[in-house]
């Protein structure tokens, strides 16, 4: 204790010894280390709201507030608290509605259709239709970030109506989740992207056509391009083709070919598409329908391959229309290949038309594509046929100069019996 006592003493002595230069020393820099605790300050003010006055730290400002909600939500997001937890954290009675449509946007536009449930769709209802609905278009007035809203909106509502969930506890929508709402939720959400003036373009209709295909929803992507056509919008190469594929599994000839002929406007066509559509035709049987097909695809400045080309002219020659089968192969010669010349042969041959067989074949020895042994096996066919048709009409015409013969015979014998009987040569001529 003694030894502490000491050691105090001395310090004592020693700070008696510095006060006075340190007294001199704050008297000489006094303004400046008061300009620096002013500066300290306001830093703390403006930046944290540290010793803000109540008044002001509740402020209804566009600037700071703002800033701190955004804060507030970013960190609901940032907090693993993702899509239905972060509406779900700020979608309640004591959270403020600019926060909460801030919160959604945030929540939808990160998360997309899987972050749209029940509780979402409540929430947009209450904020789109309510009072509150300009804080929710203050938040979507960025296309891009509206058109990810709204897309999200739309695939987890058309998600909900397919699956038919039914959560107790919730407010009544209108419409109703139901599978036979499905339009009327995207009728809805369209009509408020009018409402809140987002724009609505081509590529946002393929995102709906892409959300619908996969759920099976065909019949409803067609009525889609109504609504399109009613919103004077074109649908680019992507919508047709989701179109044209939701047209072909309905079995819907008539829009399949109208979607066809969209999609070979756009330029070069894959040929495997045009043998599907060739397929489909087949089957009904439509060669006009064909035809229309090459029309189509000469406008798009497009040719056919000689695989759609063969499967045009055997639908043709299938349902009689050889003649046309073989002006399609006169128009498109530099498509065609050896058995695009045999499927019209074959034609011929069904009609036993030698000489237009035989002008075929000789142009092919001419000018190509070159014959092969099926060329020649059809041409011997129509001879075939050509000399049975021959010899069918000449049994016809003696069958018929035979029975012409008969009858004058017994009309003789029954007058040479009448007048005694007949002359054998006559009889004889009778029965030649």
């Amino acid at each position: 204790l003694s030894v502490f006592i000491c050691e105090m003493l001395d310090f004592f002595g020693m700070l008696r010894a510095y006060v006075p230069s340190l007294v001199e020393g704050i008297a000489d820099c006094w303004f400046e280390m008061i300009l620096v605790a002013i500066a300290a300050q306001w830093y703390l003010i403006l930046s944290t709201g540290f010793w803000r006055l109540r008044g002001w730290r509740n402020s209804p400002s566009q600037t700071r507030p703002g800033k701190q909600k955004n804060k507030t939500c970013d960190n609901l997001v940032a907090a693993k608290k993702r899509g239905n937890m972060a509406i779900e954290t700020c979608a309640n009675g004591n959270s403020k509605p600019e926060l909460q449509a801030q919160c959604m946007v945030t929540s939808l536009v990160r998360g997309g259709g899987s972050a749209c449930d029940m509780l979402a769709l409540k929430q947009y209802e209450a904020l789109a239709h309510g009072q509150h609905h300009g804080y929710l278009r203050y938040h979507l007035r960025k296309a891009d970030q509206a058109r990810s809203f709204f897309l999200a909106l739309i695939s987890g509502s058309v998600r909900l109506c397919v699956h038919a969930q039914s959560v107790q506890g919730t407010m009544p929508l209108s419409p109703a989740v139901d599978p036979k709402n499905v339009r009327g939720w995207v009728s809805r959400l369209l009509a408020d992207m009018r409402r809140f003036g987002c724009p609505i373009d081509a590529e946002f209709y393929s995102g709906i056509l892409r959300i619908l295909a996969p759920l099976g929803l065909l019949r409803e992507s067609i009525w889609l391009h109504e609504v399109m056509l009613a919103d004077a919008i074109t649908p680019d190469r992507d919508a047709c083709i989701c179109l044209w594929n939701a047209a072909m599994t309905l079995g819907d000839s008539q829009n399949a070919l109208i979607f066809f002929g969209k999609i070979a406007r756009f330029g070069k066509m894959s040929m495997r598409t045009c043998m599907t559509m060739i397929r489909m035709l087949n089957q009904d049987g439509d060669w006009q329908s064909a035809l229309q097909i090459l029309s189509e695809l000469k406008a798009a400045g497009n040719s056919p391959d000689a695989l759609v080309l063969n499967g045009i002219l055997g639908l043709c020659i299938t349902t009689g229309q050889v003649e046309t089968a073989s002006n399609l192969l006169s128009d498109w010669q530099l498509c065609a290949d050896t058995i695009s010349c045999n499927i019209v042969l074959k034609g011929f041959a069904q009609q036993a038309d030698l000489e237009k067989m035989e002008g075929l074949l000789q142009t092919m020895l001419l000018h190509g594509p070159q014959p092969n042994i099926i060329s020649f096996n059809t041409a011997l066919d129509c001879a075939v046929r050509a000399l049975q048709v021959a010899h069918g009409v000449a049994d016809k015409r003696r069958s018929d100069n035979g029975s012409c013969g008969c009858s004058s015979g017994g009309g003789g014998e029954t007058s040479g019996g009448d007048s005694g009987g007949g002359s054998p040569k006559a009889a004889a001529a009778a029965a030649a």
